[in-house]
């Protein structure tokens, strides 16, 4: 931890409630309030602008063989427009991709570069790539893009047929739903905000909210044990320089 703040104050790199422009990058409706719902809210709430960006279309999250792909999407839509709502999030970016399916994470990547370029943001935030047991191909796929656009974007002859300066943003990237936190966000204040954009998710929760919302409470009790507070989410932040060519991003 030593190493960490002797990097994060050697860059500037400023404690994640006080980053102004925040661009979320989530693979499906839902993952961002169940992962970082409360640091949203937070950040919101002190004025910070804070853009969804959409992967995939959600179109894959049902049991059920009835349920059209197409009618199924359009519900996971709105339930994410209404939950983001919650949060104190006015823009969501739909960039559509199948859910679950056969995309390239190229093609990801080159729509988060653009939208980076146009809406700088200062802190990226999205799902751990890295994560040992994820198996899920639109959080390895989306977070990969997200991490390798974090770093890309800042060269102008990267996706450009017209290079030009590109104004530089980006100090850092969050990962949620990561197994290596190094930041633990306490959101005991936005706790109930949380809850409620959770719950707007009904086509995913069902039966099984409780027991989800059970889980959540433990691990940010957990969590929130470390930094002093009654709930907490775990964030792990990178600075961009340690995407590339820094062995020492392990120990961060």
């Amino acid at each position: 931890m030593e190493f960490l703040e002797k990097i994060f104050e050697k860059l500037n790199i400023p404690k994640i409630e006080d980053f102004r422009r925040v661009m979320v990058v989530s693979p499906h409706p839902d993952d961002a309030e169940i992962g970082i719902g409360g640091t949203v809210a937070k950040l919101s709430s002190f004025g910070a602008e804070v853009i969804y960006v959409m992967a995939t279309d959600g179109s894959l999250g049902t049991r059920d063989p009835n349920v059209p792909r197409e009618s199924l999407a359009l519900q996971r839509r709105k339930e994410q427009e209404e939950a983001a709502k919650v949060l104190g999030v006015e823009e969501i970016v739909w960039l559509d991709f199948e859910d679950g399916g056969d995309y390239d994470y190229k093609k990801v990547r080159s729509y988060l570069v653009n939208l980076i370029r146009e809406y700088k943001p200062q802190l990226i935030l999205t799902t751990d790539p890295t994560l040992r047991y994820e198996f899920h191909p639109d959080h390895i796929k989306v977070g990969r893009a997200a991490s390798e656009a974090a770093l890309l974007y800042q060269f102008p002859h990267f996706e450009s047929p017209k290079p030009k300066e590109v104004e530089k943003s980006v100090m850092a990237i969050g990962y949620f739903f990561t197994s290596k936190p190094n930041t633990f966000v306490c959101i005991d204040k936005f706790r109930n905000k949380k809850i409620e954009a959770i719950k707007k998710h009904e086509s995913q929760m069902g039966d099984g909210m409780d027991v989800l919302l059970w889980y959540l409470s433990e691990k940010e009790k957990f969590h929130g044990k470390k930094v002093g507070c009654e709930y907490a989410e775990a964030i792990r932040i990178m600075p961009i320089i340690a995407l590339h060519a820094f062995a020492e991003g392990e120990f961060i």
